[in-house]
């Protein structure tokens, strides 16, 4: 696996909304019983973003994402099946390989981290 590196440019609104979603996030992680954290977050938007790519994510794939230790991940997959926020689908290969994949629940639990804002436009 090789490093990426992604650049991205942000102006004054990307800023705002950001600054705005991360303090909505923190609100939600106090009302939420599936996503606590950031980086539980994270790790949904990881698999969602993969599912959106029509890739599956497996174990190992959140090891190299996420800086969390194993007993961490297991834990985070253990409990988020158990409150259905997600599923495993038998890899196509080896069924014991397994894939994660967001359920309906996941679905609904990241949109409520969604936020609605207006920003003031500059242009005179």
């Amino acid at each position: 696996m090789t490093d990426e590196t992604i650049s991205v440019k942000m102006n004054e609104s990307d800023i705002t909304r950001i600054s705005i979603f991360l303090e909505n996030a923190n609100k939600t992680f106090k009302r939420s019983l599936v996503i606590k954290n950031y980086e539980e977050l994270n790790l949904f938007l990881y698999i969602k973003r993969n599912m959106i790519d029509g890739l599956g994510t497996k174990f190992k794939d959140l090891q190299a994402f996420s800086n969390k230790s194993d007993v961490y991940i297991s834990n985070f997959l253990k409990i988020s099946l158990s409150n259905g926020s997600l599923f495993v689908v038998p890899g196509e290969s080896d069924k014991r390989n397994k894939i994660y994949r967001l359920s309906d629940e996941g679905n609904k639990v990241i949109k409520k981290f969604a936020i609605k804002f207006a920003i003031k436009s500059t242009n005179k």
